[in-house]
């Protein structure tokens, strides 16, 4: 049952083109045996085995002898397991590979999804007071899941022209990653940049991202009635929460 459930599960797998490797494995799961008969066993055995005990058994009415029907019975059960083992292996094959199907149609997704329009997937706006609490490690967990994300430590080289730098990120940025922070309000260059993200908002194209750091809803209230009225995450719960909350908010 365990076998015949598993092949009617995964048999819509077969209409599907170039899935050859799973169609593959799905043969090997279809054709397990499930164990040699005890049958087969004593039939191999007792041609070759004819102790007088056998014989006696035999005279008596008895037509298998009694330690080859254990043997043949235990062989049984154990190529059962061995079978079921095989099983689990190949089950276990399976899914590895239906997953690394999924991450990778998954990745074709995100890539179909990506705005070449823009350079960049996520501008972050920040105070550099919080890029050792937080921002740094923000940046950088993007960055490792394949975004491309404009963070002056990676983009700014030693010469450029920093408003010239940030105008050109804020413009080709499909959205403005906004970590908003005491120090966030006392800075006057992260407030322009956020003024840049406001400036490309419309009514219907979401551009910035709040996060909350370190700052309670009424204190980004007292700056901005606007700012603090958005669905934000705060970074209380962590760099990977907020990190997921941004790629749900990018899908």
């Amino acid at each position: 049952m365990l076998q015949l459930d598993s092949c009617i599960e995964l048999s819509p797998i077969r209409s599907f083109q170039k899935f050859e490797k799973e169609i593959e494995i799905m043969d090997e799961i279809e054709n397990i045996k499930w164990g040699v008969s005890s049958t087969k066993f004593i039939q191999y055995w007792m041609p070759r085995q004819h102790w007088t005990r056998d014989r006696l058994a035999m005279s008596q009415g008895i037509r298998i002898p009694p330690h080859i029907s254990y043997k043949a019975e235990i062989l049984h059960l154990g190529s059962i397991i061995s079978d079921l083992r095989n099983f689990i292996n190949l089950s276990r094959r399976l899914v590895r590979q239906i997953e690394f199907r999924m991450n990778m149609s998954q990745q074709m997704v995100k890539c179909e999804k990506t705005d070449t329009s823009f350079e960049y997937d996520f501008f972050i706006c920040h105070a550099s007071e919080d890029k050792e609490s937080f921002v740094r490690e923000l940046a950088e967990k993007l960055t490792s899941k394949g975004f491309r994300v404009w963070y002056d430590e990676f983009t700014l080289a030693l010469g450029d022209s920093l408003r010239r730098k940030i105008e050109y990120g804020l413009s080709r940025s499909r959205y403005g990653v906004v970590v908003l922070s005491k120090n966030f309000f006392e800075k006057e260059w992260p407030q322009k940049e956020l003024d840049g993200l406001v400036a490309r908002e419309n009514g219907s194209n979401k551009v910035i991202l709040p996060v909350w750091h370190k700052i309670t809803k009424e204190e980004v209230q007292s700056f901005s009635p606007i700012l603090a009225d958005r669905l934000a995450v705060p970074t209380i719960q962590g760099v990977d929460y907020v990190v997921d909350k941004i790629l749900k908010a990018f899908s």
